[in-house]
């Protein structure tokens, strides 16, 4: 049977997608510009269209900006000039239109109905090929049978070319936005065919990147003309639309009887235009509210009033603002409506704004097309703003958590947070990297990198910064899944030390700190297993490992894998997961490293001598001082809240909490300190006749007692509030009385609600639930000074007393009217404080709890506890210390200098850089044994001497500077002992020198060999004797400390106290050959105490004939002074002289041996300063004129090299290379000052730490040492 022209016509009409016209009748009501509006963007589109050939126009616009009322309105222009060839507006919610398989069919069926000549072309071809109408046909097969060749049939029926339409392109798209692209270029083929009578194209769009980057790179880049909409202000267009919807809802509803015209009224209009800001899908949804309602006025006010956040609650009560919400949740596509409103209760639930774009990066897709048409209640900038999504009032976030309101829309919080715990850990998990942001030189801190801030922008996008700072805020308000509980704990394996950093890269590091402690909680809650049981220990680990690099890493988050990682205990479980992290990093740890965390967790410094409280829970700090009070974060460190200008309080109490701290003054005046948000409220006035008072809160919070004493009587008075529900508000029980023993010196709580009141003579205990009083303990002395304090054991049977000689009582109660504490509970280990601070706060263990002045810890192990905090205070130094591993500290306490043990510390007596050897020295207890090791790195010669004859002073052994030979001063046979390295005895001497006070600390002792190892000296008692070191014969002696050999071993220059240098010939006896008085007038005249001479033959770079002397003075007007002279001849050859710095009492002058490098050190408050001296000498020897060149260059407690005379330097627990930071060391991992060494590329010391660790040896990799006399 033949198939007429019209069936086969209608089975085209069957195949195309249904509204995919303009003015379909699918797509009623249009949506169109008002007459009047769109003005400038309809001529400015219209322009680009018809000025010419081969244009293709995009329109980018965010969601309800009104791109599909201009491509209305533009087609009908063209529609009405006969230049619009066809459209197609796509659409999400219709499947025919959400995608591109039916485009071109829709434009062949839209030709053929515009001129009977196309009409029997696409006949024709269906006829030809009937598969064009199917799935299976190709889309280049049905555009140039039903397109090209029906268009090429219109090329002399049409005058001038026409414009092909697509209306939101965005929502055509694929994953990847392929169909789009191939759909535009096989459009821009079209265009540039001359005998299509298609001149141009014009497509609408979201400004996808993808579509973006389309119009920039692809095939039509040449052809492309770009409008915004967001450059045309529409704010007169949507006044205009808006007067014109609320004048027709005003005709049709026939309001005029209640409110006169004009209505709305212009502050009421001003406030939508204020909100909307040009979107008219916004202003169009609040034209259908209004217009629906059943008071159109009383709706439009309450949205109004909603925008201004000023919702009326009789609104709220009544349900008007939740029908609304209803009205508007319910306006969107029927099948899409629970899921676009979980959505914005995801939103809702976000602890902080975001941007459009953010979200979406973070919901990993476009949450605008869910919000779109909710923008009355929820205001949506577009997606190119960084405005942030917000909802215009709160109760909509009432409205979603609670099912009697929402009803169907009703959305669970912890469902929502349960979907943003994954959401961050997911993109967390897919951002993290080391080095995040490419900065790559750790030896910069954040403040010195110049574009720091632009790259941090451009690595971490609001999302993933969103993520990091939020993850355990949704995760503590969470369901806990299955899904979250893998995502967490595979986020500790391989994410947490990436987290940290990017925590300080966004400058949020004390955040990180705290979302460790917080996300330990949560687990915590968890089931047990192994993975839990592990993510504890990794969470922390890492807890610990920032707090005790804290500093170096929130200025250089590189620093986690520089500094921290190298130096983390190997025995935790956190470096062997991470320890690749640190494989490459520039310090090693080769000897030294604790295997476990010490108690000491962090410091940090006040300004001001202060007293120090800890809140209960061990989250906050106080510090009194004498006009401020400041609220600390005792595991940052940061500032919380602080009161300027107000009177100390004498005593003060923190609430469990740490929220409100109570302050008690001794005239009975009670203050409440509410730190969040702060206000200072006063409970009870100053009384006339108080003389002393305390306070507490009970265990709960919810009481707060005082206790204060009447002056005339001694006489107690009780002061009890009770916080109300709400939180906010105390009420004041009726004052209770009774007769006192003495001044009142302490007031505790128990667990049951018995408060224990001390005074100086007696303890009492009050019941409160009866106000009964009685008498308690009694002690045999009064209870008068600061270190006694009180409480009850932590199930409340029984008071605890510390005296002053750190003594712990107990009493029982309910045992008698008097019981008598006994002395020294039994199982009590009170905690005195370690020999290396000045001051612990008190604290004992009994049992299995930990005792404070402030709390009580349950402590079931001593194996380190996010919970047992506790302070420790040395000055103005604040340390933040675990208890529990502090009694650890104490059974294991470090051996001291009298129990030194016998492997001792090691020392390195003689370095060489230019030989690349040294020597280091150990005391072992095995006998004399040497051990040669080369470096295969470095090149590096390692002479290592050990054995038990080296458990000496450092000063009593020496080794040559040819490394032949070493001395060590025997005590206790009385002789020194000159040996080779290989352990062959060359001689024994006896020098005659005082043995018994030869120990003694102020006895000055030296032992050394000439530069040619010809000679041995030793310095004893200012006397110096000098033997020949082959056979112990005897040179010579003088009396001297002070003096130096020539570098050929020829000659020996002494100083003299009086100032005066004297020159010997040395050969088998000492020769006096000349005596040099002429010293710089500057020193020898005026009569300043000398506190060092120096004396050198630099040797290297100068002839051996000049004799270098500097002495350094000090009093109001220190100076170095700097003098040569011919050894020969005593003719001064230069002289030079420099100020010190006068705000020292102490200083010391320290240069390597040939005069490169010069170290003034000084003393000023118990701080050592480090001056590095320039002493810039004439290479030649000359007698040009030499300057001193100083500059302040290290901090007090500055560690510099004057040992092996290196570039390395410890300034501020900074070890630098030059200028170079290398890595941070915590103040227990530094060397004490002078005490460290430097030779292949290690850096070996002994720790000024109490820890009983004998020596640390750090590795450096790929630095280049540089030493200033080689």
């Amino acid at each position: 049977m033949t198939v007429t022209d019209d069936e086969i016509w209608q089975k085209l009409a069957n195949e195309i997608a249904p509204g995919a016209e303009y003015d379909s009748n699918a797509r009623r009501p249009y949506s169109q510009c008002l007459p009047g509006t769109r003005v400038e963007l309809l001529d400015a589109l219209e322009t680009s269209l018809t000025r010419g050939n081969q244009r293709f126009v995009w329109l980018f616009g965010g969601s309800g900006s009104g791109k599909s009322s201009v491509a209305y309105s533009i087609a009908e222009r063209l529609r009405n000039t006969e230049s619009l060839a066809t459209t197609f507006f796509f659409s999400r919610k219709y499947f025919a239109r959400s995608n591109t398989d039916r485009v071109f069919l829709s434009l062949a069926y839209q030709i053929g109905l515009l001129h009977h000549r196309a009409r029997n072309c696409i006949i024709k071809a269906i006829r030809w090929n009937p598969s064009l109408l199917t799935a299976e046909a190709s889309p280049l097969q049905q555009k140039e049978a039903l397109v090209v060749e029906p268009l090429k049939e219109l090329q002399h029926v049409w005058e001038g070319g026409r414009t092909m339409i697509f209306d939101a392109a965005d929502e055509g798209e694929d994953n990847r936005g392929v169909q789009i692209k191939d759909l535009a270029n096989e459009l821009a083929e079209l265009l540039r065919d001359p005998t299509i009578p298609i001149s141009s194209v014009l497509f609408t769009s979201r400004p996808r990147s993808y579509l973006q980057n389309l119009t920039r790179h692809s095939d039509i880049a040449n052809l492309v003309t770009i409008h915004q909409i967001e450059h045309f202000d529409a704010s007169h267009d949507v006044e205009l639309f808006l007067r014109y919807q609320f004048q027709d809802i005003y005709d049709i509803r026939d309001i005029s009887f209640v409110h006169p015209h004009p209505w709305p009224s212009q502050n009421v209009l001003d406030t939508l235009l204020h909100q909307i800001k040009g979107q008219f899908v916004v202003a169009s949804t609040i034209c259908n509210l209004v217009r629906n309602a059943i008071d159109p006025a009383d709706c439009l006010n309450l949205v109004a009033n909603m925008y201004e956040g000023e919702v009326d609650p009789i609104d709220v009560d009544l349900g008007n603002i939740n029908s609304i919400y209803r009205y508007i949740l319910s306006g969107g596509d029927p099948q899409c409506q629970s899921s676009d409103a979980e959505t914005l209760a995801d939103v809702v639930a976000l602890a902080e704004p975001l941007p459009l774009s953010d979200i979406c990066k973070l919901f990993t897709r476009d949450v605008g097309q869910n919000l779109v048409h909710l923008s009355p209640i929820v205001h949506i900038p577009s997606a190119e703003s960084l405005g942030p999504v917000q909802i215009h009032h709160t109760s909509l976030r009432d409205y979603f958590s609670q099912s009697s309101l929402s009803g169907d829309f009703y959305v669970d919080p912890a469902h929502s947070h349960q979907r943003l715990v994954c959401r961050c850990l997911k993109i967390l998990q897919r951002d993290l990297k080391k080095d995040i942001c490419g900065l790559c030189d750790s030896s910069k801190l954040h403040g010195e990198i110049p574009d720091f801030g632009e790259r941090v922008n451009v690595a971490v996008s609001g999302a993933l910064r969103y993520a990091c700072r939020y993850l355990t805020y949704h995760l503590a308000r969470a369901d806990h899944t299955s899904e979250i509980q893998a995502l967490v704990f595979r986020f500790t394996k391989k994410y947490l030390l990436f987290f940290l950093e990017l925590s300080s890269v966004i400058g949020s590091l004390h955040i990180g700190v705290r979302s460790l402690i917080d996300a330990e909680k949560v687990l915590s809650s968890w089931g047990k297993s192994e993975d839990r049981e592990l993510a504890l220990k990794l969470l922390y680990d890492a807890w610990r490992l920032v707090l005790k690099f804290f500093e170096p890493i929130r200025d250089s988050a590189l620093h986690l894998y520089e500094s921290a990682l190298p130096l983390c205990p190997p025995q935790t479980q956190l470096l062997p997961v991470y320890r690749a992290l640190c494989l490459v990093s520039v310090m090693a740890v080769e000897e030294g490293l604790g295997d476990r965390w010490d108690y000491h967790i962090r410091e940090f410094f006040v300004n001001v001598f202060a007293t120090i409280i800890m809140s209960p829970n061990g989250h906050r700090l106080v510090t009194i001082a004498a006009h401020d009070i400041q609220v600390w974060d005792p595991v940052t460190g940061a500032i919380i809240a602080s009161l300027d200008s107000v009177q100390a309080p004498d005593r003060a109490a923190f609430s469990p909490d740490g929220i409100i701290l109570a302050c008690q003054y001794h005239t009975g005046r009670t203050c409440m300190w509410f730190t969040e948000p702060s206000s200072f409220v006063e409970l009870i006035p100053p009384q006339l006749e108080a003389d002393a008072a305390v306070c507490a809160f009970s265990h709960d919070g919810l009481l707060l007692a005082t206790a204060v004493t009447c002056a005339a009587n001694y006489g107690v008075t009780v002061h009890i509030f009770d916080r109300d529900r709400d939180g906010e508000s105390w009420s004041h029980r009726t004052p209770l009385n009774f007769p006192g023993n003495g001044r009142v010196q302490d007031l505790v709580f128990s667990c049951a609600g018995l408060i224990m009141i001390v005074t100086q003579n007696r303890a009492y205990i009050l019941d409160i639930t009866d106000n009964s009083w009685s008498p308690h303990a009694q002690p045999d002395k009064k209870w008068l000074s600061p270190f006694h304090w009180h409480c009850f054991t932590y199930n409340g049977d029984a008071t605890l007393h510390v005296t002053g000689g750190n003594e712990v009582r107990m009493a029982r109660l309910n045992t008698g009217e008097d019981p008598v504490p006994t002395w020294r509970v039994e199982g009590a280990d009170v905690m005195n404080p370690p020999p290396f601070v000045r001051r612990l706060g008190d604290a004992f263990l009994l049992g299995d709890y930990i005792y404070t002045r402030d709390r009580q810890i349950f402590l079931p192990s001593q194996t380190g506890n996010w919970h047992s905090l506790g302070v420790i205070t040395e000055g103005k130094r604040t340390s933040i210390i675990d208890l529990s591993l502090l009694f650890g500290w104490k059974k294991s306490a470090p051996r001291t200098n009298k129990t030194r043990r016998k492997d001792g510390i090691a020392f390195i007596p003689i370095c060489r850089p230019d030989l690349k050897q040294a020597v280091i020295i150990k005391a072992g207890h095995e006998q004399l044994a040497t051990h040669v090791a080369v470096d295969g790195i470095s090149g590096w010669k390692t002479i290592t001497l050990n054995g038990s004859i080296f458990d000496v002073p450092r000063s009593h052994v020496c080794v040559s500077r040819n490394m032949e030979l070493f001395a060590i001063l025997d005590v206790s046979g009385r002789t020194v002992c000159i040996r080779t390295l290989k352990g062959l005895k060359v001689c024994d001497v006896t020098p005659e020198i005082d043995w018994v006070k030869i120990l003694e600390p102020s006895i000055s002792l030296k032992i050394d060999f000439s530069p040619e190892s010809t000679y041995f000296n030793l310095v004893a008692h200012d006397h110096l004797t000098v033997w020949l070191a082959a056979t112990g014969v005897i040179v010579g002696t003088t009396d001297t400390s002070r003096f130096a050999f020539s570098s050929d071993d020829t000659l020996l220059a002494t100083a003299g106290s009086d100032g005066t240098v004297r020159i010997f010939s040395v050969g088998n006896c000492m020769v006096p050959l000349r005596c040099i008085t002429n010293l710089p007038k500057s020193v020898t005249d005026l009569p300043k105490p000398v506190t060092d001479i120096q004396l050198a033959f630099p040797g290297l770079t100068y002839d051996i004939d000049v004799l270098t002397y500097i002495e350094a003075t000090e009093d109001s007007h220190g100076e170095l002074a700097f003098s040569q002279y011919n050894s020969k001849t005593s003719n001064i050859l230069q002289t030079t002289t420099q100020q010190t710095p006068k705000d020292s009492w102490s200083k010391q002058l320290l240069r390597s041996p040939h005069l490169k490098k010069f170290i003034l050190r000084e003393w000023s408050h118990d701080l050592p300063w480090i001056h590095n001296v320039e002493l810039k000498l004439p290479e030649d020897g000359s007698p040009d004129t030499t300057l001193f060149e100083m500059d302040t260059v290290c901090s007090p407690g500055s560690v510099v090299d004057s040992n092996t005379w290196s570039d390395v330097t410890i300034d501020g627990g900074w070890i630098r290379v030059g200028s170079r930071r290398i890595c941070w060391l915590p103040r227990y991992y530094r060397p004490r000052q002078g005490s460290f060494w430097v030779f292949a590329n290690r850096i070996l010391y002994k720790p000024s730490s109490p820890a009983n660790v004998p020596r640390i040896v750090l590795r450096l990799k790929g630095v280049d040492i540089y030493y200033y006399d080689w």
